[in-house]
């Protein structure tokens, strides 16, 4: 019986033309807007999916105590991450998000991941202590730009 997930990502795989496959550990990995994106099943619910991507690595040391303090309160209820989180995982911060997949359409799927590497940028900047300094980039037709430059594996 193929889930809501495998359905979601098949889906979405079509639609842009990229070659997204789910491994053995039900794992699908991309990339959007360059950002490395890996998407699993949601814990709680079948019909949703988690997408994680790293935001700061310590490469093998340790992190200065204000980037784990910043990680901290910016995950405090979500609100600056948009009830995202922001998690320790070996020697990286990973960024996480719930995206529902409930009557969801391949180009919805796509436009809210584009947001979810948008914001994990956005993470990343700040807890390198840059920032955003500059505008935000300019609105990426979801579809449109999942081949050059948008999603793709």
């Amino acid at each position: 019986m193929t889930t809501q997930y495998e359905q979601s990502v098949a889906a979405l795989a079509e639609a842009s033309g990229a070659d997204i496959a789910i491994g053995d550990d039900r794992v699908a990995t991309m990339s959007v807007e360059g950002r490395i994106v890996l998407m699993k099943p949601s814990d709680d619910a079948e019909s949703g999916l988690t997408a994680f991507s790293m935001v700061a690595n310590a490469d093998g040391g340790s992190f200065e105590k204000g980037v784990l303090e910043k990680a901290l309160s910016m995950d405090l209820f979500g609100a600056q991450t948009d009830k995202g989180h922001v998690g320790l995982f070996g020697d990286s911060l990973f960024f996480s998000m719930d995206i529902a997949l409930e009557g969801v359409t391949s180009e919805a799927l796509a436009e809210r991941l584009l947001a979810f590497s948008r914001l994990a940028a956005d993470i990343e900047s700040q807890l390198d202590g840059e920032g955003r300094s500059e505008a935000s980039p300019e609105p990426t037709p979801p579809l449109g730009g999942l081949g050059m430059g948008g999603l793709m594996v």
